[in-house]
């Protein structure tokens, strides 16, 4: 088994700065070759932190944040006003701070399990996919919890056995126990995934996804996204990888 790409840093700025380069990097990239980018979020501290970098110089001007679509991994079943509101989290840090950017298409939570079947009818309509393909997103942005559940999909669920569906309601085994979320084909159809992994309580977890068989357990969420025809990057900082035997 080919294991993924991995980049280890020091905790903090180091992470922060490695995670928003090849962020920038990735945009830029798309631009360039489609004349725009299409990237869907995540949430959590780690991606706070990387928001943040981001809405500052020389990432405000080293990316045409105009010709970037911004799309969501998942979404708490909350108004986009409520302070679990991963929607509510990028606009607070990252989005509000841009001079201009291009079309915003978050996940209505507030409308609870139909927001689901409304997202993937977005991205039919934005991608503008032939047949059932699903989008080829430029990149995903993807954090992984300590049970190593990724965007809203968590171990041991029907979520992660869906083969048609694009977005999926599911439920979180801690509040706020309503989500949404793009399932496993529309992530493993993406150009781009960038892991942003941080804190030691994550440990375990990486170790059992990047180094399979080093701690026994089930197969966990995030060992499942594996683009077809694209490639994956895990940014790690070292406390996260404290239990892998590649450093």
């Amino acid at each position: 088994m080919t294991l993924p790409p991995l980049r280890i840093t020091s905790e903090g700025q180091s992470w922060a700065m490695a995670a928003s380069e090849e962020m920038a990097r990735c945009l830029r990239e798309a631009i360039d070759a489609r004349g725009g980018a299409s990237v869907a979020l995540t949430g959590g501290r780690a991606a706070a932190i990387l928001y943040e970098n981001l809405a500052r110089m020389p990432y405000l001007e080293n990316v045409d944040w105009s010709r970037v679509s911004f799309f969501w991994g998942d979404e708490r079943c909350v108004p986009p006003d409520s302070e679990d509101s991963n929607y509510g989290m990028a606009q607070a840090t990252l989005l509000a701070g841009l001079p201009a950017r291009g079309p915003v298409h978050r996940i209505p939570g507030e409308r609870g399990a139909a927001a689901a079947e409304g997202y993937a009818r977005t991205l039919r309509e934005v991608a503008m996919t032939v047949a059932d393909e699903p989008p080829n997103l430029d990149l995903v942005l993807l954090g992984m919890g300590a049970d190593g559940h990724v965007a809203s999909l968590f171990p041991d669920t029907p979520d992660l056995e869906t083969e048609r569906r694009w977005v999926v309601a599911t439920r979180a085994p801690s509040p706020p126990v309503e989500r949404i979320s793009l399932s496993l084909r529309v992530l493993n159809a993406a150009r781009r995934v960038l892991f942003l992994v941080a804190g030691e309580s994550k440990a375990e977890a990486l170790s059992r996804v990047l180094e399979p068989g080093s701690v026994p357990g089930q197969t966990l969420p995030a060992a499942l996204v594996r683009p077809s025809g694209g490639s994956v990057l895990w940014i790690v900082d070292r406390p996260a990888a404290a239990m892998l035997k590649r450093k």
